[in-house]
């Protein structure tokens, strides 16, 4: 008889610990990230480098994130109005209209561009060296826009990968770009002799919050540090599926 009167307290028990269970895993939270793919940092397979480093630094603070390809304007504005949880990955932004989204103060790649050639005629040692040449870059990229305010002939192009086809098609003479992007368009497209300037280009990329998600900003940063920290960062980009491991972020 006593055996049985436990039997449902028992059978209870279990019940009550897997009802309690479920709900724990299914209220983590869960956002919705913005993204303008870059491949190989961020690609549609979701395992680039960058990919695989965001993930990581939201699995780390208790956060799962799922993200859509799109551009860089409609991303950064819709996590503006909230349509979007968030965007990655960019620079420090300057405009006006971007100031109330949210910067995670880590960086979460460091990038290296500079000038991208064919020709062995072509030396580029200082930024002054690029007023020699027809140089092209991409549309709407403000930093060399900046950096190349005093070259006379500048071109712009829609993508890197017109970029690159302009420069295998001798309409620029240098195009200045990531290193990355060059080699691993350069592979796609078989464009061989790809020569790099001396002169570099080192620019931060950042996770922008929605306001609302300001609260996550000092845990976000403080993942990467522990990543660096731990050797995670660097297992990441050592395991990443690229094509190229040159201009791996610092």
């Amino acid at each position: 008889m006593a055996i049985r009167s436990i039997r449902p307290l028992v059978s209870l028990c279990v019940f009550a610990i897997y009802a309690l269970a479920g709900p724990v895993q299914a209220d983590q939270p869960q956002l919705n990230f913005a993204v303008a793919l870059s491949p190989p940092h961020i690609t549609v397979e979701q395992n680039g480098d960058i990919d695989l480093i965001v993930k990581e630094t939201f699995r780390r603070v208790g956060v799962t994130i799922a993200y859509q390809p799109t551009s860089v304007s409609r991303g950064l504005y819709g996590t503006l109005t909230g349509e979007f949880d968030g965007f990655f990955a960019t620079p420090i932004l300057t405009a006006p209209m971007l100031k109330p989204l949210v910067r995670v103060e880590e960086p979460i790649f460091s990038s290296i561009a500079g000038g991208v050639f064919l020709r062995d005629d072509i030396t580029i040692y200082e930024l002054a060296d690029f007023k020699k040449y027809r140089v092209g870059y991409g549309k709407g990229w403000k930093q060399p826009g900046i950096l190349l305010k005093d070259v006379p002939e500048t071109h712009t192009a829609n993508s890197p990968e017109l970029l690159m086809e302009m420069l295998a098609q001798d309409r620029i003479d240098v195009a200045f770009m990531y290193f990355t992007h060059a080699r691993y368009i350069a592979d796609k497209k078989k464009i061989t002799g790809l020569k790099f300037s001396k002169f570099i280009d080192h620019s931060g990329l950042f996770i922008h919050l929605n306001p609302k998600h300001a609260d996550l900003a000092a845990d976000l940063a403080q993942a990467l540090r522990d990543m660096r920290a731990d050797g995670t960062y660097m297992d990441i980009l050592s395991r990443a599926d690229l094509s190229t491991k040159q201009g791996l972020s610092e």
